[in-house]
């Protein structure tokens, strides 16, 4: 859930009575392969109880010069599950570096200049402090494997 100063409480109401759908998946670069499973229900019921339930795989191998973030596609469902969204990276590697260019299945996503000018964006890259970058797929099928390929100086 993304949370602002617009976000009212747990159950994700806003006071501009907007919808945030995206995932924004924090992450921080370590020496080996890692994954984990992002569950999701409807946030209401137990449903997920009895297999309403939807999981993304998320895996993240560092390579050297370069970082493979991959957000696997969906599995499964659930009443009032939405079939498109923006996957946002919040990426954090331990160097200081600046990567040179950031792909999303094999295509080179644009780099905004500033912090601004990426948020208005619907996909792209922003290199927002040492060591951290950000990045938006722009929104796409939840069935659709996202492999994010970061490569840095060698």
């Amino acid at each position: 859930m993304h949370v602002d100063g617009q976000t009212m409480n747990i159950s994700s109401a806003r006071l501009d009575g907007s919808v945030r759908d995206e995932i924004i998946l924090r992450m921080v670069s370590g020496a080996q392969t890692s994954e984990f499973l992002l569950y999701e229900d409807d946030d209401v019921r137990v449903a997920y109880q009895s297999g309403e339930v939807r999981t993304t795989r998320v895996t993240m191998q560092p390579q050297g010069d370069r970082s493979l973030i991959t957000v696997h596609a969906a599995q499964g469902t659930y009443p009032g599950a939405i079939n498109t969204r923006n996957t946002v990276l919040d990426y954090s590697r331990p160097t200081a570096e600046k990567p040179q260019i950031v792909f999303l299945n094999d295509s080179a996503l644009p780099e905004g200049a500033d912090r601004q000018e990426w948020k208005k964006t619907d996909g792209g890259w922003y290199y927002d402090e040492p060591g951290r970058v950000l990045i938006k797929t722009g929104v796409l099928d939840v069935q659709v494997n996202k492999r994010v390929e970061i490569q840095y100086e060698s």
